[in-house]
């Protein structure tokens, strides 16, 4: 959504919280990340994008204790 990325999310029952992790696309840099505590399993995160470059998005739901679902990755591309 032009200069942020609008993750919407629909969790698991057991989940505590969902972890999206934003980068530039191809990019080694670090991954900006954010944890979502999950009230009621959907939601949504908006993450903002530094400049117009193709970014990675990348989710997960994370249950208490750490244990993580499998993640799915998509691509913001600017407007």
């Amino acid at each position: 959504v032009g200069d942020r990325a609008l993750v919407s999310f629909q969790a698991p029952r057991e989940a505590a919280g969902v972890v999206v992790a934003v980068r530039p696309e191809g990019s080694d840099e670090p991954a900006t990340t954010v944890t979502v505590p999950v009230d009621g399993g959907t939601g949504e995160v908006e993450i903002p994008l530094p400049d117009d470059r193709p970014y990675e998005v990348h989710a997960s739901a994370a249950a208490e204790g750490g244990i993580a679902s499998p993640g799915t990755t998509a691509q913001a591309r600017p407007r």
